[in-house]
Formats: C-alpha cells, sequence, structure tokens
C-alpha cells in the first residue's frame, strides 16, 4: 500500500490578507462598534484650554466643548489645536453607557486616532509583504498528515 501526505498550504497573498485581518482590523473594528453604540447631539464650544506637555515648555490648546446628554451637562476636550468661535455649535457622538467618552462627529474626530493607531502594524505588514523575506512562491505548511 503507498503512503500518501496531505498538506495545508497557505500561499504568500493569502498569509499577508489574514495577518491584515488579524493585526489591522481590531483598530477599525472597535471604531464601528464605538459608532453603532454612540448617540448623536449638539455641543457648545465653551473656551480654549491650554496645558503643558509633558512638563516642557510646549504649550498646546485644545477647545472645551460641552453638550447635555440628556440627563447632565458633560464638559470635554476636543482635538489639539482647533479653533472654534464662541458660542459656536458642532455635530457631537457620545456613549450611551459612559457620557464622558465623547468626540467631534467628524471624520477627523471619529477616525485620526484610528488612522493613526493602525498606521503601525499596517506599515509593518507592507514592508514585510514587499521585501524579499518572504518570495513570491512562499508557502506556510500549517499541517502534515500520513496516511
Amino acid at each position: 500500500m503507498q503512503k500518501f501526505e496531505k498538506t495545508m498550504q497557505i500561499r504568500k497573498n493569502l498569509f499577508f490578507v489574514l495577518l491584515f485581518l488579524l493585526l489591522v482590523s481590531p483598530f477599525y473594528l472597535y471604531r464601528i462598534y464605538w459608532l453603532v453604540n454612540s448617540e448623536e447631539t449638539t455641543g457648545t464650544y465653551l473656551f480654549k484650554g491650554q496645558s503643558l506637555v509633558g512638563g516642557s515648555d510646549f504649550m498646546h490648546s485644545y477647545p472645551v466643548i460641552q453638550f447635555f446628554d440628556g440627563t447632565k451637562n458633560v464638559t470635554f476636550k476636543g482635538p489639539d489645536n482647533v479653533e472654534y468661535a464662541p458660542k459656536e455649535t458642532m455635530s457631537i457622538r457620545f456613549q450611551k453607557s459612559d457620557s464622558s467618552d465623547a468626540r467631534i462627529n467628524s471624520f477627523l474626530g471619529i477616525w485620526l486616532v484610528t488612522v493613526f493607531t493602525s498606521a503601525a502594524p499596517m506599515l509593518l505588514i507592507i514592508i514585510l509583504y514587499f521585501t524579499e523575506l518572504f518570495p513570491k512562491d512562499f508557502k506556510i505548511i500549517l499541517f502534515k498528515t500520513k496516511k
């Protein structure tokens, strides 16, 4: 009787797609989950806050925004170095379960942190894909069985 060997292999492209899904997609899935569980309301610009960064002489400014979550007024810091007119109103998204978790409802306000935090693993995957570390005919053997 002849012995056969069964193997399951993953090619380079599929391997990197799976790696991308494993390392990068959680950042975006978390933000989508956050959006689905958030509520929209209107916030009002109160004043420009300022603070020193890391004990240095560098001063950064941020808008202080207030909104009503249905039971109380909530105040939060907006994104750095953004200017608003006094008493200007804007769309706000906040978590129903934790109204202090609020963001300005704009593309940058919602997605900027997600894009920046996912950039490092995404860049690593792109660099690994295009280097000679993994040749074109690269395959990963997941398992081997003998009959």
